[in-house]
């Protein structure tokens, strides 16, 4: 560096490097401005400007912040993100910690964060504790119109640590186009929650909060047996189709005893799961609802019950299906790209998360393994009639409560202590 500054006319204070600053050439107190011409080595690094983008909705303040606030339900207008955990229960305050989980290039990445600053209605700030690129950022919800509207924005970036420095402005290029993405659907979900605000929420009692429910989506939501059939047989290439005396057959039988009675193979398992999921994204949600349980669900939100989905559907899949039959604004969150295996521990981290806000959670299903990762989490579980799993099979599992219809949902959902 010595020689350097020697060869061009710049003086040399030890390890003290000179900067441009608004073009001109600045050197440490009691050096010598270098001649007209020379070159100097700049060490001032250009800063990029954070990413921001803003969106106004006819909302108060008030009821945005509520709804962002809720940590657990971010989800619902990120489409990659396929499970939330808070790592405390109660409000959001400075130091909670959001772990969350997110679908990129066929992967699952997980990013934790923190809260570091909270001021409600107005905004709050968060910062990355893991990871080689972690964000920086800051949610500000600003009143408009005396505070009938509201102006919500979202500045984030993001900085590395190791060798996550060089891979910033790759991650800042994508965010920017996915935070972009994001904004947008937010701003649909807070405006179908003012447009269904006074429509389809009626005066509920006062008392303490009522249960949460987890529903099963595939049978017990959605009406999908005969096109989940169909994308296993187009998946499987088999050459006859299953009749109805074997899918009456399989009805009956568990899980595992389905996977042996149609041949698949434990290393295929992974495979056709894989191919079923990526057809089901595009039919599952032009299927039509099981009848009666959109009145069913509209009647539970109503009575202030909150509503949960726990799918090994991806997120997107199953919010377009809500979207598609009006019933997205009776649900609270979304449990995607939930394993075979994994239901339990899934029902154990949504039972925690939901401890202070409910009195409790109970589970919704129509197979029996719902039934089985119900006890093994310690919840209650209600068994449907209209599913997969034949209604007698369910019932020799022993469900706390057993619906035939979707009408007897409310009436269970009551009775259970």
């Amino acid at each position: 560096m010595k020689a350097f500054c020697r060869q061009h006319g710049i003086p040399f204070h030890g390890d003290r490097l000179p900067a441009v600053v608004s073009g001109d050439l600045r050197v440490p107190s009691g050096g010598e401005r270098p001649s007209t011409g020379r070159v100097a080595v700049s060490t001032v690094k250009k800063k990029h400007a954070p990413i921001r983008e803003w969106f106004e909705v006819s909302l108060r303040p008030e009821e945005v912040f509520v709804y962002l606030d809720d940590l657990s339900r971010h989800g619902e207008w990120q489409a990659r993100v396929c499970e939330i955990h808070v790592d405390r229960v109660g409000p959001t305050t400075v130091g909670t910690r959001v772990t969350e989980k997110r679908r990129l290039a066929g992967l699952t990445h997980r990013l934790t964060y923190e809260i570091v600053e909270h001021s409600p209605p107005s905004g709050f700030a968060f910062r990355g504790v893991s990871g080689r690129v972690r964000p920086v950022g800051r949610r500000v919800i600003e009143p408009l119109d005396g505070g009938n509207r509201t102006r919500v924005t979202i500045e984030i970036d993001f900085e590395g640590k190791g060798i996550g420095k060089l891979l910033v402005p790759v991650v800042r290029t994508w965010a920017a186009g996915e935070i972009r993405r994001s904004q947008r659907r937010l701003k649909e979900v807070l405006e179908d929650a003012g447009s269904t605000r006074d429509r389809d929420s009626p005066q509920r009692e006062a008392g303490p909060p009522a249960r949460t429910l987890v529903f099963d989506f595939d049978g017990t939501i959605a009406d999908s047996l005969k096109t989940l059939v169909a994308i296993f047989e187009e998946v499987t290439d088999r050459p006859e189709k299953l009749t109805a005396t074997e899918l009456a057959a399989l009805r009956s039988q568990s899980l595992k005893e389905v996977i042996r009675e149609l041949r698949i193979r434990p290393w295929q398992i992974p495979s056709v799961s894989r191919r079923m999921k990526k057809l089901a994204a595009s039919r599952i949600p032009a299927t039509n609802i099981v009848p009666g349980m959109g009145e069913a669900l509209v009647a539970l939100h109503g009575c202030g019950y909150r509503l949960v989905v726990l799918s090994t559907n991806s997120p997107g899949t199953i919010r377009s299906f809500l979207v598609n039959n009006g019933i997205d604004s009776c649900f609270s969150g979304i449990y995607g790209d939930i394993g075979l295996r994994g239901k339990t521990s899934a029902l154990k981290r949504i039972a925690k998360a939901e401890r202070t806000i409910s009195s409790g959670c109970v589970y919704v299903g129509d197979e029996v393994r719902d039934i089985e990762a119900a006890k093994r989490a310690g919840l209650p579980s209600v068994g449907v009639a209209w599913g997969f799993t034949d209604p007698d099979a369910l019932r020799r599992v022993a469900p706390r409560a057993f619906a035939r219809t979707p009408e007897d949902l409310l009436q269970i959902a009551r009775s259970i202590a």
